[in-house]
């Protein structure tokens, strides 16, 4: 997918802040600690109010409520997961669908946390990625953002977590729809399409 992002403001304040979070200082002479701790509320409806200003000025005034509860959450993922390091596209491929991502991480997992240093990719016994993958798409928004919070917490105990695309995330969440219509629903079904369509063939585990 080509990156038609430039010039987007939305997508600048996600760059910057996995800038500042590798750099552990923030730009505009705001004190980093205090801008990523109110960052990190907008991950939740009752604490998004100490979001709203470093977030909401990234969207056009007329941005729909569903625009500004997009960036808010996605923004506090990159805010949230400093261990899970944020794709480069300067040296990296770049667009990682969030499934292809998943799909390391099942690598990465098993080769941190099993007893053999290989994952499962039988589909009689999924690994924990896999299983809260199985009904990603039958969520609304908030229960999807929600799963993907959760496998967002498993990839930040690794040593080496794989690098991640936020921007990926964003366009997801974006276009997640009520998955009442198609393009709802294929948008939905990417992720288990991209994660079986890539798991046990990324580099690690064929080294394995």
């Amino acid at each position: 997918m080509e990156d038609t992002s430039q010039g987007r403001a939305d997508i600048a304040l996600l760059h910057r802040i996995a800038h500042e979070r590798t750099e552990g200082k923030a730009e505009g002479g705001y004190n980093y600690r205090t801008q990523r701790a109110n960052i990190r509320r907008g991950a939740d409806a009752f604490t998004e109010t100490f979001a709203y200003p470093y977030v909401y000025p990234a969207l056009p005034p007329d941005a729909t409520p569903k625009q500004r509860t997009t960036l808010l959450r996605v923004a506090a993922l990159v805010a949230e997961f400093t261990n899970v390091p944020a794709l480069e596209n300067e040296t990296e491929k770049k667009y990682k669908p969030f499934g292809v991502w998943c799909a390391e991480l099942s690598s990465a997992w098993a080769k941190q946390k099993s007893n053999t240093g290989k994952a499962s990719f039988d589909p009689r016994n999924p690994d924990h990625i896999a299983k809260r993958l199985a009904y990603l798409h039958t969520q609304d928004f908030e229960e999807a953002y929600r799963t993907i919070w959760r496998i967002m917490q498993m990839a930040n105990t690794l040593n080496a977590a794989p690098s991640c695309d936020y921007i990926a995330i964003y366009s997801l969440l974006s276009r997640w729809g009520n998955g009442v219509s198609e393009g709802s629903r294929g948008v939905r079904a990417s992720v288990l399409k991209d994660y079986y369509g890539n798991v046990g063939r990324t580099k690690d585990n064929t080294e394995n």
